[in-house]
């Protein structure tokens, strides 16, 4: 692995283990037993480092499916959302303090929600246009599902840390039946038909 490679993979492990207030370029480089100077020769300053980190996360992010996609598309986005979270849980689960110290991750992320959501509305009229949703209304409003589904997802990694280890912790099965219920009560009985085959296939 190389060395750029390695500064930014012990860099989100230490930032999810100690939070981003508690961990500096020192700490970085003693992990890997090198001069700090190798750290800084890649990242010369800390905020360098949290904006290719960030732009990590995005990237991961914006490799989900685009449209046009099938349902079965849909729930590899709902299974991979959430891994992605975690394994940047420092900047999702402290993401008002990320904001507030680096405006340009708002801004991207801002840019990045704003368009997957576009790409949600596009999806379900393609779908309501194959039969599978109804047609945008007010009892079936395409905007309020596609919002829905990402407050959902966004919101997902805090509640599951604060939840986690509690009787009230949600399995992974009944996080997707529940995200999938932003959009059953919309499908025509061909999408019921569709959803029940990969419901039956993943087995939540």
């Amino acid at each position: 692995m190389k060395t750029r490679e390695r500064i930014i993979y012990k860099a989100i492990d230490l930032l999810n283990e100690k939070g981003i207030p508690n961990v500096s370029m020192r700490e970085i480089a003693d992990a890997l037993d090198m001069s700090v100077g190798n750290v800084t020769y890649y990242f010369p300053r800390w905020n360098d480092l949290m904006e290719e980190l960030n732009h990590q996360m995005m990237l991961e992010i914006s490799h989900l499916p685009r449209i046009p996609f099938d349902l079965s598309d849909l729930h590899s986005v709902f299974e991979r959302v959430p891994m992605v979270q975690e394994k940047y849980g420092f900047i999702t689960r402290d993401i008002h303090l990320f904001i507030s110290h680096y405006p340009e991750f708002a801004r991207l992320r801002k840019t990045l929600v704003g368009s997957r959501i576009e790409d949600m509305i596009n999806q379900l009229s393609v779908w309501a246009q194959q039969g599978i949703c109804h047609e945008d209304s007010s009892d079936h409003n395409h905007k309020r599902i596609a919002v829905k589904m990402w407050l959902f997802l966004a919101s997902w990694s805090v509640q599951d840390t604060l939840l986690r280890e509690t009787e009230y912790a949600l399995s992974k099965e009944e996080f997707l039946a529940i995200i999938w219920q932003i959009f059953t009560p919309h499908f025509t009985p061909l999408g019921m038909e569709k959803f029940k085959e990969i419901k039956e296939r993943a087995q939540f």
